[in-house]
């Protein structure tokens, strides 16, 4: 029986088959890969970079074969965008450090900083996450100052670059750091962000964009799994009483 799927349906399908490829396979996947790159073609090549460094883990053992599945995704991410190359070195640091290797999981994050400091970066709400995210995998990897330096500066860039974008944007980009804290055991810090993160939510005028960003916040607070103090509590309440009908 045939299935009719959706084109981002058959490329998780497609990924999913190649993660599964075994290391004889590998050669003549890449060529593959070398080919889809030089098309340019901008889901061929995603899909094709996510699995290079899917398999990048999957082989990570065998030497020779992770250094040219690392290759080719950078040697075909040249028409992707820069978040999704650090997504790509993320994925690689984290399978690194899964096998316990993690002087090469922290060669690949210094590969990240690289690219970060290489981009002038405009839009915190893109820039945000992925700093939180490279904090966690920092904090994993036992580099603790480190991570909470990435916080701080985090929460600097969004001070200076703010006024750049629209108020609706700032609370989505400012949760992600509040939950990299949390994984990171720094509870107070993250109480104090999550409360900032609310006052964020809450500037828009318009009440759909207000309730939607307090629903977010509860459910970073709820998965997370801090446990808001009473002044936090009582300002979840607040915002709720506060939003009306129909939210």
């Amino acid at each position: 029986m045939s299935v009719n799927l959706a084109p981002a349906e058959a490329r998780a399908l497609h990924l999913t088959r190649v993660l599964e490829l075994p290391a004889e396979e590998c050669s003549a996947f890449l060529k593959e890969v070398q080919a889809i790159a030089k098309t340019g073609e901008f889901e061929q090549v995603r899909t094709s970079l996510q699995a290079c460094a899917g398999l990048f883990g999957v082989h990570y053992r065998q030497v020779e074969l992770r250094k040219r599945l690392a290759a080719a995704v950078r040697d075909g991410w040249h028409v992707m965008p820069v978040a999704f190359r650090v997504e790509l070195l993320l994925e690689m640091a984290r399978a690194a450090k899964e096998e316990g290797d993690l002087q090469g999981g922290r060669t690949l994050l210094d590969e990240v900083d690289g690219v970060l400091a290489a981009h002038e970066w405009r839009q915190p709400q893109l820039f945000l996450p992925l700093v939180a995210d490279i904090a966690v995998a920092r904090f994993s990897m036992g580099d603790t100052e480190q991570a909470k330096q990435l916080v701080a500066m985090g929460q600097a860039a969004f001070q200076r670059d703010a006024g750049r974008i629209a108020n609706i944007y700032h609370a989505r980009a400012m949760r992600p750091l509040g939950e990299a804290l949390v994984e990171m055991g720094e509870m107070k810090l993250a109480l104090r962000l999550f409360d900032t993160v609310l006052d964020l939510g809450q500037a828009n005028p318009n009440s759909r964009p207000r309730a939607e960003d307090f629903v977010a916040t509860c459910c970073a607070l709820a998965t997370s799994g801090l446990v808001p103090s009473a002044p936090l509590w009582a300002k979840l309440e607040e915002i709720k009483a506060g939003l009306g009908d129909p939210w």
